[in-house]
């Protein structure tokens, strides 16, 4: 369909000039309408249509009728331009300047009938010829799809086609290919930063709408960029999403300067959009078909169930991996972000892990990586590199929570198979102590190492009720806080005083409750052993509560 200033210079009688509304040039029209002297004013208005008014006829229509109330009615119903024969008065300029509503005023003399059948006839026209010009794009976009030459091949003949920036980002907002027509001096630095900056707009566009793989829909943005050097103008982009796999889609953008962006490059991007979209059909496959043969051997390596370690070797060798080198397992749970939203952490998580030479097995929202840790030589290296990967997933995980647990690095095999037991224990009771959204490092769980191995010992629990079951039940009764006195207590290296400033309490308030604790419990404060019973006690407490809370709490 031909923009609003197509019309204008292409249709329109020659003088007509525009009075106001320029940033509205680039609008489409569908359909060109004219004002009758009797209701209904106009046939059925959808949106997109050129209104041709008659002031005189608006006041046989309506005497009391202005026209920039009728330009308030037409803005609702989203018009796409009003062309007047007529004087124009001076408010109705402002009103449609006000809502970027192109407001042309036609010379003197001219016939609205003529008008609109030049009108009309450059609109068939156009639309005929993008029907040509689309198939003909699809015809050529579709034979490299399907003879297997790849997206970056679709890519670019698209650019070559229409002459703009195309740029091809994947589920997860990471950009895969960037080209630039001669023309158009736009970096590839500065075009990611500007698309990077409307995500939110595209994803909540995406969330609206629906389409299917071989019709995408395409949707136009201003790109946040001063007018690129030597353009002298602004620059829009023209975003289609790619279909043929499952979850968040891949996007095609045609990027150029918001004036000249038109029908055809709308059309232009659906069809590279649903050819890609062929490709990724094809591109999913393979991967779904690596992706069971990594699940599958990751099984067996983290089960210990190989048969032989030499035949086990040879298939990591297969997908990248030397399992001779270091390596440390992460366990991971993604808890979904916005409602309604397929989060795209989990395909994050898998780059980064692969990026970092790993392999990683999804289940779910459930998944395990293998990492090389040659690098990690400490736990807090080792945890650095949880926290690294979960700061990338979030990035462009909408919302989603992500919670990690990493193994401890143990040498050969069988350390590969303890670091992902320790991963998948650390990640239970990281869930369970912390809530979801942590990294958790087993080495850094401490005691709760030991505990964790006791749970649903009664030992525990006994050991519990014999040493602070007292104290628990009279803060249940009393609703006190002696439980978390002792806490701050031992937390304060057993000195009183730090202990008040930490609970925000007066000194002699805190030798009160220290005293009522030792009364109920019938134990001595300054008998370290008895301390170690206490401390031991407290830490079983916290664990008995986490083992009751579900672990996706």
């Amino acid at each position: 369909m031909p923009t609003v200033e197509q019309l204008w210079r292409q249709a329109l009688p020659q003088e007509t000039g525009l009075l106001a509304g320029a940033k509205g040039l680039a609008r489409e029209v569908s359909w060109v309408t004219t004002l009758r002297p009797r209701p209904p004013a106009f046939d059925v208005l959808k949106g997109g249509e050129l209104a041709l008014v008659s002031l005189q006829t608006l006041r046989l229509l309506d005497s009391t009728l202005t026209l920039r109330r009728l330009l308030a009615s037409l803005t609702e119903v989203d018009v796409a331009a009003v062309a007047v024969l007529g004087t124009v008065p001076q408010d109705a300029r402002e009103a449609a300047e006000s809502q970027h509503l192109p407001l042309l005023q036609l010379p003197e003399r001219s016939s609205l009938a003529e008008v609109e059948q030049r009108a009309l006839r450059l609109v068939f026209e156009q639309q005929s010829q993008l029907q040509q010009l689309g198939q003909e794009a699809y015809r050529q976009l579709t034979e490299l799809a399907i003879s297997g030459r790849g997206t970056a091949a679709i890519a670019e003949k698209l650019c070559e086609l229409t002459a703009r920036a195309v740029l091809v980002e994947d589920e997860t907002f990471e950009p895969r290919f960037y080209l630039a027509p001669p023309g158009l001096r736009l970096a590839r630095e500065e075009a990611l930063a500007a698309v990077r900056g409307g995500r939110a707009q595209v994803a909540a566009w995406l969330a609206g709408v629906s389409w299917t793989a071989a019709e995408p829909p395409v949707a136009r943005f201003e790109l946040p960029l001063a007018p690129a050097a030597g353009l002298g103008q602004a620059l829009a982009r023209l975003v289609a999403p790619i279909g043929g796999g499952e979850g968040h889609p891949a996007l095609l953008s045609l990027i150029g300067p918001q004036r000249e962006l038109g029908p055809m490059d709308r059309v232009a991007a659906s069809r590279g959009a649903a050819a890609c979209a062929i490709e990724r059909a094809r591109e999913r496959a393979v991967m779904e078909a690596e992706e069971r043969l990594q699940a599958d051997f990751l099984d067996e390596l983290f089960a210990g169930t190989y048969s032989s370690a030499a035949a086990l070797r040879d298939r990591a060798r297969r997908f990248g991996c030397d399992l001779d080198r270091p390596y440390v397992v992460a366990a991971a749970r993604v808890e979904e972000g916005l409602p309604g939203r397929p989060t795209t952490a989990q395909p994050a998580l898998r780059r980064a892990a692969e990026e970092a030479g790993g392999l990683a097995r999804g289940r779910g929202n459930q998944m395990a990586l293998l990492l090389p840790a040659e690098a990690a030589a400490d736990g807090a290296a080792i945890k650095r590199l949880g926290e690294t990967l979960v700061q990338r997933a979030a990035s462009t995980a909408d919302g989603a929570q992500v919670s990690l647990a990493l193994g401890r690095r143990h040498p050969g095999l069988e350390g590969i198979t303890r670091s992902y037991r320790e991963a998948e224990q650390g990640l239970s009771l990281g869930l369970r102590l912390f809530g979801p959204g942590h990294v958790t490092y087993f080495g850094d769980l401490g005691i709760y190492r030991l505990l964790l191995g006791l749970k649903g010992k009664e030992e525990l629990e006994a050991f519990y009720q014999e040493t602070l079951g007292s104290l628990a039940a009279y803060d249940k009764k009393k609703s006190g806080e002696l439980t978390e006195t002792l806490k701050a207590y031992f937390a304060a290296q057993n000195s009183p005083t730090e202990a008040a400033r930490l609970l925000h309490l007066h000194r002699n308030t805190m030798l009160y409750r220290l005293g009522r604790i030792q009364q109920l419990t019938g134990l001595d404060l300054q008998d370290a052993d008895i301390c170690l019973a206490l401390h031991l006690a407290l830490r079983v407490g916290e664990t008995l509560r986490a083992l009751e809370q579900p672990a996706d709490r």
